[in-house]
């Protein structure tokens, strides 16, 4: 292997989005990612375990028994300032009220013992070399989960600086994947151990977001959309579908039957694209013993199958598409 030595500069822009508070995967939505420059003093240490040692003495004072257990890694702790009050950004990380004034955000009403979501956050720092094609090389510094909260509140001249500061919580490596924005190379949360663990991972990359003022839209996963003649179209923004073998489809909510219903049978699908599948569906026909009628609600997905990489193809995918049987042009 090798590897090049680039210098390490400085921050030049953070990245968050929002995370379900019980599976810590990303929520989609308009408002539920944020990006800003302009960072000061960006920084982040780990805490440290340490190990306890374990020691016999005889009564003689002579060391029977010895033992040191390794130090371990608890949390990173990251810090950093941002130039001014930001309401859209300070909503969505520490979860207090953004106040809306004829559809213009104007502030936030924090919430009184209060505690911040957990969010993903990613720091860009420049190093002002390229790659071989000539784009900017990042180091690219990834958390995958953290609550931030406001500590500070200080005047630098005329202008006024917030202090933020957070602490990690370690995740699954496999429940990352690419990540929240679908731009994390697939080397870098791809592990042979499915239970392997992490909080912080750092690599090379030539991404950064385009800074904005405001929030900024995380997308959906995956989407499931009836189309004509009771086919569906699911989508996955982040790929990975070109070696799907098999698909399973569960109906949550079928029409006149009270429980979820399996079609495993005969079912008909194409690959459209790394991100796209049409599901080829006859209403009428009998898939596992259920003839699917137009109507039928509560679409779950399950795909069986690996990717381009030979990394089991992710999912299972649910949504609220009902089944149309409109003729198709």
């Amino acid at each position: 292997m090798t590897q090049t030595c680039r210098p390490a500069k400085c921050i030049e822009a953070v990245r968050v989005a929002l995370l379900d508070q019980c599976t810590l995967l990303p929520v989609c939505g308009p408002m539920t990612g944020y990006a800003m420059g302009c960072l000061i003093d960006t920084g982040w240490n780990p805490e440290i375990l340490e190990g306890e040692n374990s020691e016999v003495i005889d009564s003689c004072g002579n060391i029977c028994l010895e033992d040191t257990r390794c130090d371990r890694t608890k949390r990173h702790n990251i810090e950093f300032k941002i130039k001014g009050p930001d309401p859209e950004f300070l909503a969505l990380v520490s979860g207090d009220t953004l106040i809306v004034d004829g559809g213009i955000s104007i502030g936030v009403r924090e919430l009184s013992y209060s505690c911040s979501p957990y969010v993903f956050l990613e720091l860009f720092e420049r190093t002002d070399d390229c790659g071989v094609d000539g784009d900017p090389v990042y180091f690219r510094h990834v958390f995958p989960a953290v609550r931030l909260k406001q500590t500070g509140n200080e005047r630098e001249g005329v202008f006024r600086i917030l202090q933020m500061e957070g602490k990690t919580k370690d995740v699954l490596v496999s429940s990352v994947g690419s990540g929240p924005y679908f731009d994390i190379p697939a080397s870098a949360f791809t592990s042979g151990n499915p239970y392997e663990r992490t909080d912080y991972a750092w690599f090379e990359d030539t991404v950064v977001p385009d800074i904005v003022c405001g929030a900024i839209e995380v997308e959906c996963p995956f989407t499931i959309a009836a189309q004509c003649g009771c086919d569906l179209l699911i989508t996955v923004p982040g790929g990975g579908l070109l070696g799907t073998e098999t698909i399973i489809v569960f109906l949550t909510a079928p029409l006149g039957s009270p429980n979820p219903v399996q079609l495993s049978a005969g079912i008909d699908f194409t690959v459209l694209s790394d991100t796209e599948i049409l599901i080829d569906f006859d209403c009428g026909g009998g898939y596992g013993g259920y003839t699917l009628s137009s109507g039928d609600d509560g679409v779950f997905v399950a795909f069986v199958g690996k990717d381009q990489f030979g990394v089991p193809i992710w999912g299972p995918f649910d949504g609220s598409a009902v089944i149309d049987d409109t003729p198709c042009p």
